[in-house]
């Protein structure tokens, strides 16, 4: 494997870990703040990118 390959193989890894963390993070965000990071959410984020087809926030 040359080191071209290596860094993108990193960069790929990296990539996954943050949708993967931001994943997480929304869900403790969700638990912990509950109705009023709802509100803020529904009125400042556009993060359909992984949501499921007809879920609400």
């Amino acid at each position: 494997m040359s080191a071209a390959h290596f860094v993108f193989a990193m960069l790929m890894l990296l990539t996954v870990y943050f949708f993967i963390g931001v994943l997480f993070e929304e869900r403790d965000l969700r638990a912990a703040f509950k109705e009023s990071y709802r509100v803020y959410d529904k009125d400042t984020c556009d993060d359909s990118f992984y949501k499921k087809k007809g879920e609400i926030n």
